[in-house]
């Protein structure tokens, strides 16, 4: 999978991509739950390590749950202070200070993160019981105030809450995610991502379960670019050096912060460390950043970014789309944006279902997002799309986007096949919740 940044000017060539990956899960399945700091306005300016995440049970007993916090930048990419590993490479690229601006306190750029398994059934008798149960959790006396905040999903109905302790609090650790450099993989007991070589980490294959059998292999990145006025440019894997600087565990999840270099007849564009991975025990999510300095009209039509995919499986009766097919899609000289911002595939290998979700995180200047196409090989060849090596995959279409930043992350979710309803609505619209300050 990958991460992709890229940046265009008129006169000369182009400016930056980037790539990276991504992965997928284990049963019984657990998936992310995502809560930034503007959701958790009660609890920003307090000490992270005072804070707990906990559910309530049906006997109205408490019980503490993983929380994970991460420092965000622009909305997007992970910042890692202190990782847990730190490659040689990484001596070499501008990294942020390990010491925390922000004193250990919570702020708004922050995130948590928990598992939506760890959450329980709450109903207003239970509500009305977490302030206690929270000072209780915490060692705290009955008498005094406690911030709390309870995060409820959307589909699933179900609760948990984070409060902000008086004293620091210990950490509640899951088995860590596996790291193998030597052989060039992540892994899980649901899965295992192996990325290509030193310097790619698109995969070379998706194991599920982890060393079983290859469900996915030999993802394929391409971009290319028509502008009205230059000569058109081609981009592949083969041009990205993407290069893993350093992984930190959690908690919840391990990131992988990635450099990256735009390397064209040996010359490097923008060497730096720019993004990140996300692995969880059942998904990873990677994100795709596009920086356009001028309106997307300024490409012909057909220029674009293609993220391929091979899968086993039969494309008739194993896939289901929830992207808008490219073959009814009109490619217009004056294009009109595709409705929504999400677009969502599911893929079913024996009693296994992995979800693979592209979701908009934002509008630019009030414009629709753009969703990403279903596309096949004869579908990319009808706008004269170089030729790709993969059975499938999506397509953004550059021309439809405003000037501007954009961005989506791509989500690979893994689960049961009795778990369709779930998978679906995770891939198409994220994992949704309320915030309420109790």
């Amino acid at each position: 999978m990958f991460l992709f940044t890229s940046k265009i000017t008129a006169a000369r060539s182009l400016a930056t991509l980037v790539s990276i990956l991504a992965l997928s899960n284990t049963a019984a399945f657990a998936f992310p739950v995502l809560v930034h700091g503007t959701d958790l306005k009660s609890l920003v300016g307090l000490k992270r390590e005072r804070f707990i995440a906990f559910r309530i049970k049906d006997d109205l007993t408490s019980v503490k749950i993983p929380l994970q916090f991460d420092e965000i930048e622009d909305d997007s990419a992970i910042v890692f202070r202190a990782p847990t590993v730190a490659l040689p490479v990484r001596k070499i690229h501008p990294h942020p200070s390990k010491l925390d601006p922000f004193r250990g306190t919570f702020e708004s750029v922050h995130r948590v993160s928990l598992d939506d398994q760890d959450f329980g059934l709450c109903d207003s008798k239970c509500e009305l019981k977490a302030p206690e149960l929270a000072k209780t959790l915490c060692g705290q006396s009955p008498e005094g105030s406690i911030e709390v905040a309870k995060i409820e999903l959307k589909f699933l109905k179900t609760s948990a809450f984070v409060a902000a302790c008086s004293t620091k609090q210990p950490d509640i650790d899951r088995l860590p995610i596996t790291v193998d450099f030597k052989n060039r993989t992540f892994s899980t007991p649901t899965y295992s991502y192996t990325f290509k070589d030193k310097k790619n980490i698109l995969f070379d294959n998706i194991s599920i379960p982890a060393g079983g059998e290859k469900i996915f292999t030999n993802s394929e990145l391409m971009v290319y670019l028509k502008p009205k006025y230059v000569f058109n440019l081609q981009f592949s894997e083969k041009d990205l050096v993407s290069r893993v600087t350093s992984v930190s565990q959690g908690p919840v999840s391990t990131g992988v912060e990635i450099a990256f270099a735009l390397d064209v007849l040996s010359f490097k564009v923008n060497s730096q460390i720019c993004c990140d991975m996300s692995l969880y025990k059942d998904s990873f999510y990677f994100p795709v950043m596009i920086d356009l300095p001028f309106e997307g009209t300024s490409f012909k039509k057909g220029s674009g970014l293609f993220y391929g995919l091979n899968a086993k499986i039969d494309p008739l009766k194993d896939l289901k789309s929830f992207a808008p097919a490219m073959s009814d899609y009109e490619f217009k000289d004056n294009p009109i944006p595709t409705e929504g911002g999400s677009s969502a595939m599911l893929i079913t290998s024996g009693d296994r279902m992995v979800a693979v979700g592209f979701q908009s995180m934002k509008r630019t200047e009030g414009k629709p997002s753009v969703a990403p196409l279903l596309a096949k090989p004869a579908d990319l060849k009808k706008i004269e799309f170089p030729a790709t090596k993969t059975d499938f995959g999506l397509f953004y279409d550059i021309t439809t986007l405003a000037k501007g930043f954009h961005h989506f992350n791509v989500w690979f979710y893994v689960g049961n096949k009795s778990q369709e309803d779930l998978l679906s609505e995770y891939a198409k619209n994220g994992i949704e919740f309320s915030v309420k300050q109790i």
